[in-house]
């Protein structure tokens, strides 16, 4: 799933994090499914899969985001301390 056109653009490393993401995901609903129940378990967990790797992504890019605040930040701050010291 991580080789279609949706995920194709993305790095390794976060292809690892959605892949670890999803292994997660699956793991954590493999106890509420009931396969008695479910007539198509594949679409299940590849539905979950998909989810979860949006899901991760929607997380690093607020991560980044707020990453990439803190550092514009650092640079003000730092800035600050320079003209203070002049």
């Amino acid at each position: 799933m991580l080789n279609s056109a949706n995920f194709r653009g993305y790095g390794d490393d976060w292809k690892d994090e959605m892949r670890s993401f999803a292994h997660y995901k699956l793991m954590k609903s493999m106890k509420s499914v009931d396969p008695a129940k479910c007539k198509n378990i594949f679409n299940y967990y590849s539905r979950i899969t998909w989810l979860a790797f949006i899901t991760r992504i929607q997380q690093m890019k607020k991560e980044d985001h707020n990453k990439m605040e803190y550092i514009d930040n650092i640079d003000y701050l730092q800035q600050g301390k320079e003209y203070i010291t002049t």
